[in-house]
């Protein structure tokens, strides 16, 4: 879903969820974990613009042969979603890459916690707590991917 902001779609701020129009903005103090409604919020912002690059880099014989309607407007009321999508709604592919050290440390973590057949489930449950647990400021972030970086790609042999 393109994050592009000549794509972005602007909604009656009187009716925009948090994160509709914009990206949500840290704040300073907070460490709730995000809320549905700033997750819809966001979901019908990407999608919002996904649609608009499809109508703006697309011709009208390939929009309606992807069976959208015959404009933005009317496709952006169709296929926005209302609420966040089901729990048990099909999955989506998502790609990562990892290091073939971080790999193995993970199917070692998963055999001992004897899950190391289904791995997917095991990185689903990871991200799962991550998008639940409370919101982390900018800088603990930083810090925490610096000394990920520190521990692994910028330590020497014999560093640990």
């Amino acid at each position: 879903m393109s994050a592009d902001p000549r794509y972005l779609v602007q909604v009656d701020p009187s009716h925009a969820l948090p994160g509709e129009n914009a990206p949500l903005l840290a704040e300073p103090d907070r460490t709730e974990p995000v809320t549905d409604e700033e997750a819809l919020g966001v979901l019908r912002r990407r999608k919002a613009a996904a649609l608009s690059r499809q109508y703006q880099t697309s011709d009208p014989a390939d929009i309606a042969a992807a069976g959208l309607p015959p404009t933005l407007e009317e496709a952006l009321a169709e296929r926005l979603p209302r609420a966040l999508p089901p729990w048990t709604e099909s999955k989506e592919m998502v790609t990562i890459r990892l290091s073939p050290q971080l790999w193995a440390l993970l199917y070692a973590k998963f055999e001992l916690e004897g899950s190391w057949d289904n791995f997917a489930m095991m990185v689903e449950t990871f991200m799962y707590e991550a998008a639940r647990s409370p919101i982390a400021s900018r800088a603990e972030v930083a810090e925490r991917r610096q000394r990920m970086l520190d521990e692994t790609v910028y330590s020497q042999p014999g560093d640990q």
